[in-house]
């Protein structure tokens, strides 16, 4: 199985938050993607935040 990587910067618009512990979910938003076929390719992708000042 091949894994695709690609670098796309993003805005994280909401994450869920549970009384106990942390989540993985989140809502993302994607410049230029406008439909939900184009949301659609973005579904369980991984995300990694990084802070301003790179931590």
């Amino acid at each position: 199985m091949s894994t695709q990587v690609r670098s796309i910067k993003a805005r994280i618009y909401s994450i869920r938050r549970g009384a106990i512990g942390y989540s993985r979910d989140a809502i993302i938003i994607v410049p230029g993607v406008e439909t939900a076929v184009d949301a659609a390719k973005f579904i369980n992708a991984r995300v990694v935040w990084r802070s301003k000042k790179r931590n």
